[in-house]
């Protein structure tokens, strides 16, 4: 299967997915999950995209992997959106910072904190677009902050002067069960919901980034607006 081929196939999944829950295809951001693509694979992925219409927005795991293919992707689509999907190490955040439009993966205050110290020092009149992580699943081998902390990491990032809350992001819970990947996504959709209701800046904080290659049928009924997806366009990776 090719690129061109595996974007098709997920954007059809998304189409019927959207028609079955009532919603708009337009509502749903089809992240293009890279994590060990090359330069061209990502290019190719891109200018597919922008064929179709739809914006190129790429979701890396790791900062270096960013490093090294950012120049050439944006010298060939300079319209694609670079999100930071990976955990982000307080060692890595000045890199960051120099590649990525969006960070989606703001798991505690320390984490907010060397963000928005970074962008005073550095950047002092940027705005970072930022997405709260939340492990909705509660499983120890996820990432996130546990949803029971998350909304006072909500109320703290809402009051830093250099970051936009722009959401939330979690990963479904890995289980047969589709109940409890269902109840996965409902826990970060009242926490959006809830964020929003409170008004100010919070009414920005309206994404829900939730749903990959094997559930993003559920994260869409759950009210997905972004889903992320690697595998199914990609192929299988190759680590060596």
């Amino acid at each position: 299967m090719d690129i061109a081929t595996g974007i098709e196939q997920v954007d059809q999944r998304i189409t019927k997915a959207c028609e079955q829950a009532g919603r708009r295809r337009s509502e749903v951001t089809l992240e293009l999950a890279v994590k060990t693509r090359t330069s061209e694979q990502i290019i190719t992925a891109s200018q597919e995209m922008k064929k179709r219409g739809l914006p190129a927005v790429l979701g890396h795991n790791h900062i270096q992997e960013a490093q090294a293919t950012n120049e050439a992707v944006r010298a060939a689509n300079p319209d694609a959106e670079v999100h930071i999907i990976g955990r982000l190490q307080g060692n890595k955040i000045t890199a960051a910072l120099k590649v990525c439009d969006l960070v989606e993966t703001v798991d505690s205050l320390k984490t907010a904190q060397r963000l928005e110290r970074r962008l005073v020092a550095n950047y002092p009149g940027r705005i970072l677009p930022c997405f709260i992580e939340v492990n909705c699943s509660r499983e120890a081998s996820k990432e996130g902050i546990s949803p029971e902390a998350a909304w006072d990491l909500t109320q703290q990032v809402l009051e830093m002067e250099h970051l936009s809350l722009r959401g939330f992001m979690t990963i479904g819970a890995l289980s047969p069960d589709e109940k409890r990947i269902h109840e996965s996504f409902q826990i970060l959709r009242e926490l959006r919901d809830r964020t929003v209701s409170t008004g100010g800046r919070a009414q920005d904080a309206t994404q829900l980034s939730m749903g990959m290659s094997g559930d993003l049928e559920i994260a869409i009924s759950e009210g997905a607006t972004i889903v992320r997806i690697g595998t199914d366009i990609f192929g299988s990776r190759d680590y060596r």
